[in-house]
């Protein structure tokens, strides 16, 4: 995962954004579908407004529509399908199912928020991890890690292994 969008690859792009996607859809609240769908607008067109305005319970069928394609199927809605595999990615990947299929042992518990950036952390995968006041703090890069730590509010130390 990467502080914004830092690689112009579409399939490393489409990558991180199956796996944001399957975090938020599994551990998210409406609060982080919301930051989600803030972070993936320019890729998902007009579809991000369309979801932002939906009912809680509406919004999270779409999400779990969308994981159907960890089973390699298609989802069963408009909604779903267009989530799961944007216009944006479709246009730039060939496999878009293939990477869905690539994708699907990943199955994270929970997830955090970079307090520097507001991007959507699983914090078994990111090794940028500081402790401050007894709490660990996860981000997306060494750069949030850096400016977090650099903070003039108290001590931030390093989390050692």
């Amino acid at each position: 995962m990467r502080c914004g969008n830092e690689n112009d690859d579409p399939r490393t792009l489409y990558e991180d954004y199956i796996k944001d996607l399957v975090l938020v859809a599994r551990c998210g609240k409406g609060d982080t579908r919301y930051l989600f769908l803030l972070r993936y607008a320019e890729q998902l067109y007009g579809l991000s407004n369309h979801l932002a305005f939906l009912a809680e319970r509406e919004q999270r069928a779409v999400f779990d529509d969308a994981l159907r394609s960890r089973d390699g199927d298609w989802p069963l809605s408009f909604a779903g399908t267009r989530l799961a595999a944007p216009p944006w990615f479709r246009q730039r990947v060939s496999d878009p199912l293939g990477v869905w299929r690539q994708s699907a042992p990943y199955t994270p518990d929970r997830l955090e928020i970079d307090p520097i950036c507001g991007m959507i952390v699983d914090p078994t995968e990111t090794p940028y991890v500081s402790r401050r006041n007894s709490v660990d703090v996860y981000f997306c890069c060494p750069a949030c890690l850096e400016r977090f730590e650099q903070r003039v509010d108290g001590v931030a130390l390093p989390l050692t292994a």
